[in-house]
């Protein structure tokens, strides 16, 4: 029956050593993105537009019907006035009927 508890002992301990452990990286590992996140905020450009500002809007080729759009075609298509501010990443932009896309872009897509 000494057996039997030493076994037991050990084990417990042993499951307490993993328990901390997983704990210890778990902490490391939430740091390590925290400090990724810091280093990778500082290059990150914040760009808020009001209703009634001007954008270059960029549109991809993705966003047109298939053979509608040449590859060689502009990718930037003049300045469009913002109608509606949907929220900190999306607008709504005023686009001319003939371009056939939707008019709500990211801000990925838009440049000052």
């Amino acid at each position: 029956m000494v057996d039997h508890y030493r076994i037991f002992e050990f084990a417990s301990s042993f499951a307490s050593h993993m328990h901390e452990l997983h704990k210890e990286i778990n902490d490391k590992i939430a740091q390590n993105n925290a400090n990724y996140k810091l280093r990778a905020d500082v290059r990150k450009r914040l760009k808020l537009f009001n209703v009634g500002d001007f954008v270059i809007v960029r549109i991809r080729l993705e966003q047109f019907l298939s053979g509608t759009v040449k590859k060689l075609h502009a990718r930037s298509a003049g300045l469009f006035q913002i109608l509606k501010n949907l929220n900190d990443n999306a607008y709504v932009v005023e686009l001319s009927k003939n371009f056939d896309i939707s008019s709500t872009f990211y801000v990925e897509d838009s440049r000052l």
